[in-house]
């Protein structure tokens, strides 16, 4: 009878032994999982927008400038005018014919060719910067101005092949902007670029896109993102729920 009490009280000590052991390594995995968790998902990334030179098809004076940096303007806007005084002084010339047939179809000819004096914005967008100055002459096919444009945004980021393996999964990202204080959802397009690092690994540069188009326009060029959440449900693995025991247990410590 003492040998069997005996028994009971070692293997009673040694479950203890195994559950307390069991316990401290279940809690150590589970806040270094849960560190991997909350860190393994934080990508930068950086808006990026195309880049537009808006160019004159037509020799000539900048006569106006309609446009800043900083401005935004809409496809088709006329961002600046351009003078030639040799075409104006020839059109005054044929005008002093008056009837003649000739003269008045030369004169019809060069007003339209004055409207390729207007140069247009070829797509909406934010002026980036200004290079013709009101009073200078520009040359044919000369860039007068830059913009970026409000369409075709994407949100690009650096990945390693672990990191793009795991946005692979993800239906969606939140990222949060200190600056509109507010949050918005990205969706995963796909790698832009494949490159190595000095390591000699691959990295990969990804491409997400705004999943309201409208949201893009809100963001600067080259203005960095943070994601603030991950949205697909299918990606909470076995090993999260343990985890997410676990953290409620040690918050009610």
């Amino acid at each position: 009878m003492k040998n069997i009490k005996k028994s009971l009280i070692n293997f009673s000590y040694f479950a203890l032994i195994i559950v307390i052991t069991s316990t401290v390594v279940s809690l150590s995995l589970a806040r270094k999982f849960s560190h991997y968790a909350t860190t393994a998902s934080l990508y930068d990334f950086t808006v990026v927008k195309d880049e537009v030179l808006i160019t004159n098809t037509i020799d000539g004076e900048v006569q106006k400038l309609n446009v800043s940096e900083g401005q935004e303007v809409k496809k088709s806007n006329v961002v600046a005018e351009l003078y030639n005084p040799s075409l104006e002084e020839r059109i005054q010339v044929l005008n002093q014919f008056g009837s003649n047939l000739s003269a008045s179809t030369e004169v019809e000819l060069l007003k339209t060719q004055k409207n390729a004096y207007q140069i247009r914005s070829t797509r909406e967008g934010v002026v980036k910067e200004v290079f013709a100055t009101r009073g200078s002459y520009v040359a044919a096919n000369t860039p007068v101005l830059s913009l970026y444009a409000n369409d075709s945004i994407v949100l690009e980021a650096s990945m390693n092949a672990t990191q793009l393996d795991e946005v692979q999964k993800l239906k969606s990202l939140s990222i949060y902007s200190s600056r509109l204080e507010q949050s918005f959802d990205i969706e995963y397009k796909g790698v832009e670029s494949v490159g190595k690092n000095q390591q000699e690994f691959n990295t990969y540069i990804v491409a997400f896109a705004f999943r309201n188009e409208e949201d893009a326009r809100l963001f600067f060029h080259g203005e960095n993102l943070k994601v603030l959440g991950i949205t697909n449900e299918s990606y909470r693995t076995p090993i999260f729920r343990i985890v997410e025991f676990w953290e409620g247990i040690l918050g009610k410590l």
